[in-house]
């Protein structure tokens, strides 16, 4: 059976927020999971109604697994490639905590019936509000799309080089995380609620020591999770 630990996940996500370089992709982070309590939906969120990923928590579990087979990759990247690949893979699965109800029998909300999953994440980090230049949002956004199109064969827009492979690795790391799901099956999968995503649990999106610019947020900077 695989067990996952919420504290452990959580200090996971927020120790790879916090080692990104570029302050606006920060400052986008942040702006996407402060507000409407979006980081403590998506903790909850699955990633399907049935299968391997319809169970609460996949959504988390599959961000840190696909983050840390990323951060095994990281050597072959360019500071600026690291950056964009964490950014899309925490970011990837963010309206999971839209598109799925968190209470009650697992279910599809009108929203996620509305869109796909990818698209819903796209939109969200289109519409946060941040200083981060509109090609650096543009390139997460088209990572996340991109590699969800590759994923279903859909994929059929030419991009630059630099755009595929970055899309690429996503993609693998992806499909790796997905098939330790569907090997193991939904129900193997737990994740360890002894610290449910509460108000009072907060994971820290930024160092104190390194202030960080470009942050249109008026608040803290934690989020809540």
């Amino acid at each position: 059976m695989s067990s996952y630990s919420f504290t452990d996940l959580n200090t996971s996500f927020g120790a790879t927020v916090r080692s990104i370089s570029d302050a606006q992709i920060r400052s986008l982070m942040r702006a996407v999971f402060y507000r409407e309590q979006r980081y403590q939906h998506f903790c909850l969120a699955p990633l399907s109604i049935r299968g391997a990923l319809a169970w609460r928590g996949a959504a988390l579990v599959q961000t840190v697994t696909v983050v840390r087979l990323l951060e095994g990759l990281e050597t072959h990247l360019t500071i600026s490639e690291r950056d964009f690949l964490l950014a899309a893979a925490l970011l990837q699965y963010v309206g999971a905590g839209d598109a799925y109800t968190s209470r009650g029998s697992l279910a599809q909300t009108s929203v996620g019936r509305l869109y796909p999953l990818a698209s819903l994440s796209a939109l969200i980090v289109h519409d946060a509000p941040s200083h981060i230049s509109a090609a650096k949002r543009q390139v997460i956004e088209g990572l996340i799309l991109q590699s969800e199109r590759t994923l279903t064969g859909a994929n059929e827009e030419t991009m630059d080089g630099g755009q595929t492979h970055l899309t690429e690795l996503l993609t693998l790391c992806t499909r790796l995380a997905r098939f330790a799901s569907l090997h193991g099956g939904a129900q193997h999968n737990s994740l360890q609620w002894s610290s449910a995503p509460q108000g009072a649990h907060l994971i820290e999106l930024s160092e104190h020591t390194r202030k960080d610019h470009h942050d249109t947020a008026a608040q803290s900077n934690t989020a809540a999770g």
